[in-house]
């Protein structure tokens, strides 16, 4: 039995083949069990994404003939709310699949690093955390390249675009769970504190008046 730690890429390879094996698995649930509900979501999400377009479309479709000063903002905005959302939804999954649960209990126990199963799983959160944005994002996108008469390559840049940018704001929330568990138990401790000696100020205050 091994008693050593493993180098970097044993490392990676074995992440590499947990992550395809709990995704094969989870294909197979879904085909065997869950047909119906699988083809319903896809469906209900492209007419999601279709309407988005849609929406999108005639949106700039206006503001680039009446009102061309307000695309910057609405860009800004728009990519600043999913940002946001990006950060906490990746912080509260990070810390339900890191900190809660059953399975990195098990691979504390293997001999992996914290920080190889802190990328698995961020991986994971990542992924869980990033359909949300090319829900939104996507037709978004398209749908400005197709009004603004884009060339090829910005329709191509647009997948290497979106990796990039949901990774941004996965890694802001990651951080700042780690931050929020390291510091909750002196938080919870001066929490605490103030709420005894706010009490205690209140009780003399009644008893002195």
């Amino acid at each position: 039995m091994q008693n050593q730690l493993l180098d970097i890429p044993q490392e990676n390879q074995l992440s590499r083949k947990l992550r395809r094996t709990i995704a094969w698995n989870v294909v197979i649930s879904i085909v065997r069990q869950s047909r119906f509900r699988f083809g319903l979501v896809l469906i209900l999400s492209l007419i999601f994404w279709a309407a988005v377009f849609c929406l999108f479309y005639d949106a700039f479709s206006f503001i680039d003939s009446m009102h061309a000063e307000v695309m910057s903002l609405l860009f800004n905005t728009f990519f600043s709310a999913l940002m946001v959302m990006m950060a906490f939804s990746t912080g509260i999954l990070m810390y339900g699949g890191l900190y809660r649960s059953g399975e990195s209990s098990f691979l504390l126990t293997c001999p992996l690093r914290a920080e190889a199963i802190h990328a698995h799983k961020f991986t994971e959160a990542l992924w869980f955390s990033s359909w949300g944005f090319v829900l939104l994002g996507s037709p978004m996108l398209i749908a400005y390249g197709i009004v603004r008469d884009a060339p090829w390559s910005f329709f191509l840049m647009l997948i290497p675009f979106i990796v990039t940018f949901v990774i941004i704001p996965a890694s802001i929330g990651s951080i700042l769970c780690m931050l929020v568990v390291a510091g909750l138990p002196r938080l919870r401790l001066h929490a605490l504190s103030i709420s005894l000696a706010i009490v205690a100020t209140g009780i003399l205050w009644v008893s002195w008046a």
